[in-house]
């Protein structure tokens, strides 16, 4: 079950940006949908790091897209929190080599 607010994690695998580069890049979104937390900071939390705070949701809706490199590679286990409060399940993934 989630929060009063859902989270979409979307992840794909993409070539580098540099067409010669021997290393590939994976571009992922998350997607944070909190009707009735406008301007409530969105914040995520894995093992044994401080929260960070990535912004703030925007009428009714958060996205952060980015891209994971080899330096990436590990199992997590993430808390995603808007205005405080957390989405249950927590968010598991793998970023494979």
């Amino acid at each position: 079950m989630l929060g009063p607010w859902s989270q979409t994690f979307r992840a794909r695998r993409r070539p580098a940006f540099r067409p010669r580069a021997p290393s590939r890049r994976d571009l992922f979104t998350l997607q944070v949908t909190s009707n009735g937390y406008a301007r409530q900071p969105v914040t995520v939390a894995q093992k044994g790091a401080d929260p960070y705070t990535f912004g703030l949701v925007r009428g009714n809706s958060f996205i952060v897209s980015s891209t994971w490199t080899s330096s990436n590679v590990g199992t997590y286990k993430q808390t995603w929190y808007v205005g405080g409060v957390a989405a249950t399940p927590q968010l598991s993934f793998t970023v494979e080599p």
